[in-house]
C-alpha cells in the first residue's frame, strides 16, 4: 500500500541543501500538458514534475513522465483517493501519447478505478 506526501507548491522543488528552488517543468510536460486540455495542470510530487486532473470530489488523476529519454515516450498513470491519500490504480505500460489518451478517455467514462 502506498500513501501520498504533500504536494509542493506549483515548480518548486528541495535542492541538496534542504532549501526550496524554482525549477521550470521540461518542454516535453509543457506539451503534453497543452495537448490534454485546460482540465489538467502541472505541479510537483517526490521533487518531479507532474501533470494532474481531478476526476471528481473523491479521485484524482496524476501523469508521471519519463523526461529523461529523448526519443522514447513513457509515463506511469496513478489513480488517487483524495481523501486517505492512497493508491488507487496504477498503469505502468504507456508508451505512446494515444495510448495515453484511450488511457485517460477511459478513466473518464468507467467511475471504477
Amino acid at each position: 500500500m502506498f500513501l501520498r506526501s504533500k504536494y509542493l507548491p506549483l515548480e518548486y522543488v528541495i535542492n541538496k541543501n534542504e532549501m526550496l528552488q524554482r525549477v521550470t517543468p521540461p518542454k516535453k510536460i509543457n506539451k503534453l500538458c497543452a495537448e490534454l486540455g485546460p482540465d489538467y495542470s502541472i505541479g510537483t510530487f517526490d521533487c518531479q514534475h507532474v501533470i494532474n486532473r481531478d476526476i471528481d470530489e473523491k479521485y484524482e488523476l496524476q501523469i508521471m513522465i519519463s523526461v529523461n529519454t529523448k526519443y522514447l515516450f513513457r509515463c506511469v498513470v496513478c489513480v488517487w483517493d483524495k481523501r486517505s491519500l492512497r493508491l488507487v490504480n496504477t498503469t505502468k505500460t504507456i508508451r505512446s501519447i494515444t495510448e495515453l489518451k484511450d488511457k485517460l478517455s477511459v478513466l473518464k467514462t468507467v467511475k471504477c478505478y
